[in-house]
């Protein structure tokens, strides 16, 4: 297929191909030439180090002490560099203090010890003396009574005429029998357990205290008693002291005869408003008088709690 514009015209996918193909054989000729190149290069600078070994050996020996150059072989800005070192005046007297402080075979003991000869062995006697604690002396205590003597006479046991054997009997025949045990059979093989533990005695209902007030209930009481006149009477003090006076009853009635009535005729009023409360004064109307009727009911409720009201003076 020829295209409509005049030039080259497009390969074939084979010789397309054949040309990728030298373009990446060449490519890898390249990199085989470099690698040789490059290890020519280093083969030939191995020739020249094993050249100049014979010359560097006369020189300097092989050693690791050698690694680092003498006094001899330092340059002159090594040696100047090397006098610049600040070095302290104090240094060797310092050194004289330390050797002077250690103790030669202080902690290991020395370096060379003579071995004593096989004759002279270690005898009885002649190691380290044990140290040795003095024992206690020993005091035993006596408890048993001297042995009497010849001619003491021990007191001899009392003699009575009393029969044990007819006492015995007497207690025997006299006493009362033995009343058997009551049980109850819990089940067909025969189980059995007491009747008081059973649960179908009345035994917690036959007891003294049943049905009585504990005695700590009792002193709980007393005391709150107690406490409540002290406080009572702390109270009459301080308001005696203070400027209060306790209403009456009568006055306390006309109080609350007075407030039941405000509360009735605030009543009568709110029943009376209309049903439709569409404008503002309506609104504000209805929520004063329903504060109010919160107000009257709160204060009825805590007079008829409080029969003792103080009011100043």
């Amino acid at each position: 297929r020829v295209s409509g514009k005049k030039g080259r015209q497009p390969e074939p996918s084979a010789a397309r191909g054949l040309k990728a193909e030298s373009e990446s054989r060449r490519v890898e000729a390249e990199r085989v030439s470099e690698r040789r190149r490059k290890a020519a290069v280093s083969f030939e600078k191995v020739r020249v180090c094993c050249d100049r070994a014979p010359a560097a050996k006369e020189r300097m020996e092989e050693s690791i002490y050698n690694l680092i150059p003498m006094g001899e072989a330092l340059s002159d800005a090594e040696k100047r560099r090397s006098s610049q070192i600040y070095k302290s005046v104090y240094s060797d007297k310092v050194r004289k203090d330390l050797a002077a402080a250690k103790a030669p075979g202080q902690t290991m003991g020395p370096a060379v010890v003579e071995h004593p000869s096989a004759d002279q062995y270690l005898k009885r006697g002649q190691g380290i003396p044990r140290k040795t604690v003095p024992a206690e002396p020993r005091t035993f205590q006596v408890t048993k009574p001297a042995v009497p003597k010849r001619d003491e006479h021990p007191p001899m046991p009392s003699h009575h005429s009393k029969d044990y054997l007819k006492e015995n009997a007497v207690a025997a025949i006299t006493a009362l029998s033995k009343k058997p045990q009551q049980t109850v059979v819990l089940d067909s093989a025969g189980s059995r357990q007491p009747l008081e533990k059973s649960g179908l005695v009345p035994v917690y209902s036959k007891k003294k205290e049943f049905g009585k007030t504990p005695d700590y209930l009792q002193r709980r009481k007393e005391e709150e008693q107690r406490e409540q006149i002290e406080y009572n009477t702390y109270v009459k003090a301080v308001q005696d002291q203070s400027a209060h006076q306790k209403l009456s009853t009568d006055e306390r009635d006309a109080i609350l005869q007075g407030l039941r009535a405000n509360k009735e005729k605030l009543h009568r009023e709110y029943q009376g408003l209309s049903v439709m409360v569409d404008t503002v004064s309506k609104r504000a109307r209805k929520k004063k008088m329903e504060d109010e009727l919160a107000q009257l009911e709160a204060d009825i409720d805590k007079i008829e709690k409080h029969t003792a009201i103080y009011v100043e003076k």
